[in-house]
């Protein structure tokens, strides 16, 4: 099992403004600072496109989807 993060934007965001929110991220993430931060917590930075997080997502959701079944927990 292992954690992760994203920034999500609601579905009708214009692609431009989520490519933008993208490129500081990833400006962001690739700086040292920013990885000797996350380092600390014990955790690279994944840098992805919006399209790589999209089906990551939905990877996860899947692969947990047995689980919240079991547990008889209600998605939101």
């Amino acid at each position: 099992m292992y954690g992760w993060f994203a920034a999500v934007v609601p579905a009708a965001t214009p692609k431009p403004v989520v490519e933008q929110l993208n490129k500081w991220f990833d400006e962001i993430t690739s700086t040292d600072e920013t990885r000797k931060f996350l380092a600390g917590f014990g955790t690279d930075p994944l840098i992805m496109t919006p399209a790589e997080g999209q089906a990551m997502l939905a990877k996860e959701k899947a692969a947990w989807e047995g689980y919240v079944k079991a547990a008889k927990l209600t998605p939101q």
